[in-house]
This record gives structure tokens, C-alpha cells and sequence, in this order.
């Protein structure tokens, strides 16, 4: 089984951690679930990044802005969210950098009308996400 455990504060200690399940914890099956040793596992690269919406609707000469999400935030935070834009449609007006919570927000603008698909990074990461 998978679990995804988040400490409160801080950051999970390296090492075994004792899953402890309640009474009344159950499987997916309806079995009970018995405690369980997991290892903490902390990942070296970026997982994933997730651009906040799919798609995005602006008209020309109108500023628009993405929100990018990286897991984990840990290993984004402070650097900076790239955008490539093979059409040529927008101009990047701000770069935006992760914060602590694994966010960075880009604005930009319409240069011409048309279609494109932007393409986020992480910069000195191979990770990628697109948006249309």
C-alpha cells in the first residue's frame, strides 16, 4: 500500500515510522488494517508540477497569470518557474519563483491572437507541465 504522510510542521524524520491504524480503520476490502512499518522516503528530484488551470482564456493586450504547483515544495522553493511559448504568442511581464508552499505564479501577455500550449519548468530541473 501507498500512503502519503505530511507532517503538521516541519519535515518527517529519516528512518522507519510505525503506522498506528484505530479501531474501526479500515481496507478498501472491509478488513481491518494492523499497524504497519513504513520508510520515510525523501525524493531528490521534483515529481510533479501542476499548472492551477488547463486552460487559460485572455484577449490580446491583456495581462494574464498562471499559478504552477511543484512536489515536492521543498526541493522547488526559491527557484524559478520557466515558460516556453513555441508560437510565440506570449511575453513573460513576470517570472515567477516557488515559495515554501511549492507555488509560482507567471504573468504574461498577449503579443497576437491565436492558440499556443505553454510549457512550465523548474529551472535547473528536468520536470515539465503544459497549459493551453
Amino acid at each position: 500500500m501507498t500512503y502519503v504522510i505530511e507532517p503538521a510542521e516541519g519535515k518527517l524524520p529519516d528512518g522507519d515510522l510505525t503506522l498506528v491504524f484505530k479501531e474501526g480503520c479500515k481496507s478498501y476490502s472491509g478488513q481491518p488494517l494492523p499497524e504497519q512499518i513504513a520508510v520515510v522516503e525523501h525524493p531528490e528530484v521534483i515529481g510533479a508540477l501542476t499548472p492551477e488551470k488547463p486552460m487559460l482564456i485572455i484577449s490580446k493586450d491583456t495581462e494574464g497569470e498562471m499559478t504552477v504547483n511543484a512536489v515536492p515544495a521543498s526541493l522547488a522553493a526559491g527557484k524559478k518557474l520557466t515558460v516556453k511559448d513555441p508560437q510565440g504568442i506570449i511575453s513573460v511581464t513576470k517570472a515567477g519563483v516557488f515559495d515554501k508552499n511549492g507555488a509560482a505564479t507567471v504573468k504574461f501577455e498577449m503579443q497576437r491572437t491565436g492558440l499556443t500550449v505553454l510549457e512550465f519548468g523548474v529551472e535547473g530541473d528536468e520536470i515539465t507541465a503544459n497549459a493551453t
